[in-house]
């Protein structure tokens, strides 16, 4: 992987420890929404009805190639504008969790899945998946707790905020 990840977890809260970020994020969005008022966007809506695996979606991502990747509180859901693929901690490849936190796809094409039991990254291609949790016995491990957040940069390896 040629792109920087970086990793937040709920122990660090990076956003409270920037107020001026906060405050002028919401004053862009404030100035940005009425020039966007007039405007109509498609939209269709997506349930559980049309093969979405819950409708508690926590995280969306569009990869390079267009497909729809879907986080929800029941899995990971691979959408391609005409059927649903869905991953689990019941499907193969297994999931670490089913409650899916942050999606980030790096410049390889992998898919990183932050969940509430650590962090995966699927390779779509290969479709092979790989775990990494919180581990007692390790000194390169991740914090205990859920990835609530992933962010890459264009300097390669990955670190947590």
């Amino acid at each position: 992987m040629r792109g920087k990840v970086y990793i937040w977890y709920s122990q660090n809260p990076f956003f409270l420890r920037q107020p001026l970020l906060i405050t002028a994020s919401l004053f862009l969005f404030i100035i940005y929404l009425p020039s966007t008022a007039g405007a109509q966007m498609p939209f269709t809506r997506l349930t559980s009805e049309d093969g979405l695996g819950n409708n508690s979606v926590q995280c969306i991502l569009q990869g390079r190639d267009g497909i729809m990747w879907i986080g929800t509180n029941g899995g990971l859901n691979r959408y391609d504008g005409a059927a649903f693929i869905q991953y689990s901690i019941l499907s193969k490849p297994a999931l670490s969790s089913n409650v899916i936190t942050a999606l980030l796809e790096d410049d390889g094409g992998d898919i990183w899945i932050g969940t509430d039991n650590g962090l995966d990254i699927l390779d779509p291609v290969a479709n092979t998946l790989r775990q990494f949790s919180h581990s007692d016995l390790s000194s390169v491990a991740l914090s205990p707790g859920p990835v609530k957040a992933l962010t890459g940069t264009l300097r390669g390896s990955f670190s947590s905020l």
